[in-house]
This record gives C-alpha cells, sequence and structure tokens, in this order.
C-alpha cells in the first residue's frame, strides 16, 4: 500500500482490471457500511463494514 495507496491496477488491461475495490466500496455505501484497507506483515487486509439494521428492515435479507 506504501506504494500504491489507491490501489489501481498494474495490468495492462485496465478496461477489464482493477474494478474490485472501487465496487466493494460502492456496495458498502450504498448498504450504510464502510470499507478500511490494511497492511501488515506482508497481509493485504479488507475489512466491510455495514450497518445490519438495513438488513433487518429488508425482507430479503432476512433468515430463512
Amino acid at each position: 500500500m506504501s506504494e500504491n495507496p489507491l490501489l489501481h491496477t498494474d495490468k495492462a488491461d485496465k478496461k477489464n482490471h482493477g474494478k474490485g475495490i472501487s465496487i466493494v466500496k460502492s456496495i458498502a455505501k450504498k448498504y450504510g457500511g464502510d470499507v478500511v484497507i490494511s497492511e501488515k506483515n506482508n497481509e493485504f487486509t479488507v475489512t466491510v463494514i455495514l450497518d445490519n439494521r438495513i438488513f433487518t428492515k429488508n425482507p430479503l435479507f432476512l433468515p430463512d
């Protein structure tokens, strides 16, 4: 992350690569959440935090 903090892809075919993190961020935002990205000991960690109140109000997300 120190070399690429915005996590832009380094692949030549940028049209078909590098969308993952932005998609995860947009989903988290849609559901009132946040994304935390960190790196420690050469491990890359993405934590997605969602507001579970959104899921309990929507019958599509209720458990069976």
